[in-house]
């Protein structure tokens, strides 16, 4: 099941060009001739994988706590990983940051938040999306979690 679509552009390079003298001139990208763009479905499971990978050791470093953004837990939710697939906002409190009455800030992340994030992740670090998606780390799923709520990297 299919839940989230990203194109991705990949740049081609002229392999007969006389001017790449070498494998590296013509792996860097110095002259581009085309693009092909390609689409990778993200799969429920591979959004709650992600998210739970940064719930178990990503985000908890800057993150104290992450809770469904309702008034009571959804009883089709086990997990709170599972709540951004399942039609409902998480709530994010920082373990540092407070607002001006003193209390924990928070940061709501919903599921269109979080394929942005994923995808501008993806984009400004130069990772192959099919290949994440089959081998990331807390650290990626940390990297997703921020570019999500924030736009870019506040954290480590």
């Amino acid at each position: 099941m299919g839940i989230g679509m990203t194109t991705y552009t990949y740049k081609v390079v002229d392999q007969h060009d006389d001017s790449l003298s070498s494998v590296e001139d013509i792996f860097d990208g110095t002259k581009v001739i085309g693009q092909i763009k390609t689409e990778v479905n993200i799969t429920v499971q591979d959004v709650d994988d992600i998210v739970d990978c940064a719930f178990a050791g990503g985000i908890n470093y800057w993150c104290s706590r992450a809770f469904p953004r309702c008034n009571v837990w959804p009883s089709d939710v086990e997990y709170a990983s599972q709540c951004l697939t399942r039609g409902y906002d998480l709530t994010l409190v920082d373990s540092e940051e407070v607002d001006d009455d003193g209390n924990p800030t928070e940061y709501h992340l919903n599921l269109a938040s979080f394929l942005r994030g994923f995808e501008v992740y993806c984009d400004r670090h130069g990772k192959n999306v099919s290949y994440l998606l089959e081998d990331y780390d807390a650290s990626d799923a940390d990297c997703i979690i921020q570019y999500a709520l924030f736009g870019n990297l506040v954290y480590g």
